[in-house]
């Protein structure tokens, strides 16, 4: 796998905090949720409000992981050749 695949399927998983908040609004506004008590409506819509913010913290914290390795590998790459030019 290339370092930009990796990075593409890290993007990816993104979309899931999108596909909550998706599903949030689909609930407010459909129609098949109408007769649903506000009570309900409401411990639904915190349920998946923090399931949006649990993942938002997960993916942003994989990706400030992937940066930094990303950074480490490229410094060590760098001294790798700065080495090898040296000893030639």
């Amino acid at each position: 796998m290339k370092i930009f695949d990796l990075e593409q399927d890290i993007m990816n998983c993104w979309n899931m905090v999108d596909d909550v908040k998706d599903a949030a609004s689909y609930i407010v506004d459909s129609e098949a949720f109408k007769d649903l008590s506000a009570e309900h409506a409401d411990k639904i819509m915190n349920l998946l409000l923090g399931i949006q913010s649990v993942y938002q913290m997960r993916f942003e914290k994989l990706w400030n992981n992937f940066e930094a390795h990303c950074k480490e590998h490229h410094s060590l790459r760098r001294k790798e050749n700065h080495d090898y030019n040296e000893q030639r």
